[in-house]
């Protein structure tokens, strides 16, 4: 937030006499957040990847853990099943994430696609 804030456009807006409160949610915080979202989003598929080993290692039952047994057991059907989880939830945080630049950049928007 720190470099956005020492940007011209954020000057330009303070001479037009935008109040400190919409200067910090609508132009400040909404630029600062564009870079972050990929960020978060490739987070969440590290977790999801992540609770495979976690869930392992500690031998804590959940999807991760089921995923594991299951592999090395040689459930395909139950592997797939899981897979095919694992795929939804990645499509869905993908759809959340090009909403998300909708929604905190009108520029980018649904024409044109």
């Amino acid at each position: 937030m720190l470099e956005v804030r020492n940007e011209k456009y954020i000057d330009f807006a303070r001479a037009k006499g935008v109040s400190d409160r919409a200067l910090v949610w609508k132009h400040i915080f909404r630029n600062a957040l564009i870079p972050l979202i990929p960020v978060i989003t490739s987070e969440a598929f590290l977790l999801i990847g992540g609770s495979v080993l976690v869930e392992t290692v500690f031998g804590i039952n959940g999807i991760g853990y089921l995923f594991f047994q299951a592999a090395i057991q040689g459930d395909l059907p139950l592997v797939g099943t899981l897979m095919y989880i694992f795929i939804l939830i990645t499509v869905g945080i993908n759809l959340v994430q090009d909403m998300l630049y909708t929604i905190i950049d009108p520029r980018v928007g649904l024409e044109g696609a």
